[in-house]
């Protein structure tokens, strides 16, 4: 296993976390981060969002985490979804929200919960639907190959998981 996995493990494996995640959609695209060292190829796509801290509420967790990560300002809407995934030593319950975009520009972010020289945030973008369909499913999150498949966000509802 490569270090940067092994990093991931030790930070974010072996305990279940409670993450926040934002949904913007937009032109027949989806806005996501790409990740360095998860997934059986070492990418892997997902909307951006963390672990939810101690004490700050849920919504207040999401425009920090979608500051740090993609650069934009954001107002939180209506929960969409929970997600589960389990697959070990990663376990995450991950609370889906609607997001309205307020400002900010859109930049490749860092996650703080890893140093510098081991950022695993290598590119933030809107990205295609179309793209995500072509590409193996394993390189995004399941929810969003459920979108780019044909699902629509609001069918995708309650609590899902993989």
């Amino acid at each position: 296993m490569d270090s940067l996995r092994q990093k991931i493990i030790g930070e974010f494996g072996n305990r279940l976390r409670l993450r926040v995640c934002g949904i913007s959609i937009r032109d027949e695209s989806i806005l996501l981060v790409r990740h360095a060292g998860i997934g059986s190829e070492g990418v892997f796509w997902s909307p951006p969002g963390g672990g939810a801290e101690f004490g700050m509420p849920v919504k207040e967790n999401l425009v920090r985490e979608m500051r740090e990560e993609t650069g934009l300002c954001v107002e939180p809407g209506r929960l969409l979804f929970v997600f589960e995934t389990l697959k070990p030593p990663l376990h995450a319950v991950e609370m889906f929200f609607e997001v309205t975009i307020t400002g900010g520009s859109l930049i490749t972010g860092t996650d703080p919960e890893m140093p510098e020289a081991d950022q695993i945030i290598r590119e933030v973008r809107f990205v295609p639907f179309e793209e995500i369909r072509e590409n193996p499913p394993h390189r995004y999150h399941a929810m969003v190959n459920r979108l780019a498949r044909g699902s629509k966000i609001e069918d995708l509802s309650g609590f899902l998981g993989t």
